[in-house]
């Protein structure tokens, strides 16, 4: 059986979706199906649809799969065969943008496809696959999340049930694509081959500056670190981000001394983000705080906070001292520092003064969150405090955060915060109880038997059924008797309570 799905991606999302081990979980499409038709609409951002089979294919033994496709305007479009570990490949259906995939494939160029709005048969030759196909998704090219171009607009196309068979007729391919094919590339480049690709990355319009890119995460040749630190210090965000990960790919002293120095000086915010976050990912021992620490002054709040997460990936034994001297006008940069900071003595003692004071409920909560569990027993003790906090949400986001951990040093806290004013936070509460390793004393939540909350009530009764409290038998008999049917359910499986 064939199910329609969906996503709309952002660019990280499509390269993950398209690159990583386990694609993106898809959700569902709300579409039009006729008989065996899709009317797939696109939208502007190119998003992904696709088809979720019932049962895997075998390239093996039906390398044939058939679609039927119509649509006024071509567009990068093709099939994404997935597998249970990932993407297998990918097929062009109109046009091709690049001349090499994800997994090793070579769909250099489309079908022959004329998009005049009437049906056309195309049969792709999947025999390349060598493990079954478990799932295949219409989409965009791989490239085409990074063209601006291809933003512009969205696109309608129709296309039927894909089939596989053992035999068929496989589409002639265009004679040439719209880019310059470079064929598929991997490994080491030859000295022509890099300079072909060197030609297109320096005098190529945008597309061709990124395919060239894109090349070069999949191949390597010794001077490519010349041609990427040109190309990352393009304007356009996507041209930098595949320049960025290209200089990774390459894995020289070289390449990553000039990701290092794109990450200080590259022409525009962007270029700097993309490059100082793959170096703190893959590289840290080369982030210097002493240097990062110049970015921290920049008008964007992007790029400071890429510095901050930089200069805490770092393996610097004075990161602390420098994150924690960061004093930013914006909340999601100070949020970098409460949650990459390095707990020590000193870390405590300067983040409780963030997660008390801090304007923003966001940075106080996190921070809070990270300090409940303190090794300084006085900071602790003031971070669970936080229960108190004058935000609704930071006492519930704390309070989420003890029913995960589940210690039993926060049992004072609890009890503090089982009186709070709002309901939410009493039922959040009640839950944290519920997690502790030991049972809960009636006496410490008393004041929640006669609380006039449903939440409340209701996580009452889920404290008592999961064991973890003796309630008084007058407590069980108004639950099971309460004006909430629900909580007159619950209380049903109760015992009659104690005296």
């Amino acid at each position: 059986s064939w199910t329609m799905i969906a996503k709309g991606d952002s660019v990280e999302d499509s390269m993950q979706r398209l690159f990583s081990s386990k694609p993106l979980p898809p959700t569902p499409w709300k579409g039009e199906k006729t008989g065996e038709t899709w009317k797939i609409n696109a939208g502007s951002n190119l998003a992904f649809s696709g088809l979720e089979i019932g049962g895997p294919i075998d390239p093996t033994k039906t390398p044939f799969l058939t679609v039927r496709l119509k649509a006024n305007e071509t567009a990068p479009v093709g099939l994404h065969l997935y597998g249970e570990d990932g993407s297998l490949g990918y097929f062009p259906l109109m046009e091709s943008l690049a001349g090499v995939t994800e997994k090793g494939l070579d769909p250099s160029r489309a079908p022959m496809f004329q998009a005049n709005g009437s049906f056309q048969t195309i049969t792709l030759d999947i025999s390349s696959i060598s493990k079954p196909v478990t799932g295949i998704a219409v989409g965009a090219d791989p490239r085409a999340p990074y063209l601006e171009t291809n933003k512009r607009h969205g696109y309608t196309f129709e296309v039927t049930t894909p089939v596989a068979s053992s035999t068929g007729s496989v589409t002639p391919f265009q004679p040439e694509s719209k880019m310059p094919t470079l064929g598929r590339m991997t490994g080491a480049l030859s000295d022509a081959q890099f300079a072909k690709l060197t030609g297109i990355g320096e005098s190529g319009s945008l597309a061709q500056r990124i395919e060239a890119a894109m090349i070069l995460q999949s191949a390597k040749h010794a001077d490519a670190a010349v041609l990427l630190t040109k190309l990352i210090m393009s304007s356009s965000p996507m041209e930098t981000d595949a320049a960025a990960k290209a200089l990774a790919h390459q894995d020289t002293p070289d390449s990553w001394a000039a990701l290092m120095q794109a990450g200080l000086t590259a022409s525009f915010n962007h270029g700097r983000v993309a490059a100082l976050k793959l170096v703190a990912k893959l590289k840290p021992e080369l982030v210097k705080p002493a240097q990062v620490n110049t970015l921290m002054a920049r008008p964007s709040w992007r790029l400071r906070r890429a510095g901050a997460q930089a200069i805490a990936a770092s393996n610097s034994a004075q990161k602390a001292i420098f994150l924690l001297a960061v004093v930013d006008p914006d909340p999601r940069v100070r949020l970098a520092v409460s949650e990459a900071a390095p707990m020590s003595e000193y870390s405590e003692r300067r983040l409780i003064w963030t997660a008390v004071n801090d304007p923003s409920q966001m940075v106080r909560a996190s921070t809070y969150k990270r300090l409940i569990d303190a090794n300084t027993g006085q900071v602790r003790t003031e971070a669970l405090a936080g229960v108190k906090d004058e935000s609704v949400t930071v006492r519930l986001q704390i309070l989420e955060q003890m029913i995960q951990s589940a210690q039993p040093h926060y049992r004072p806290a609890l009890q503090r915060a089982v009186i709070d004013r709002d309901p939410r936070v009493r039922a959040a509460c009640l839950r944290a109880f519920a997690a502790q390793p030991d049972k809960t004393q009636a006496g410490e939540i008393q004041n929640t038997f006669t609380d006039n909350s449903e939440v409340v009530l209701l996580a009452l009764t889920a404290l008592a059924v999961a064991g973890k409290v003796d309630l008084p038998a007058a407590v069980v008999e108004s639950l099971k008797n309460s004006a909430f049917e629900d909580i007159r359910a619950a209380a049903a499986k109760l015992k009659s309570g104690t005296n």
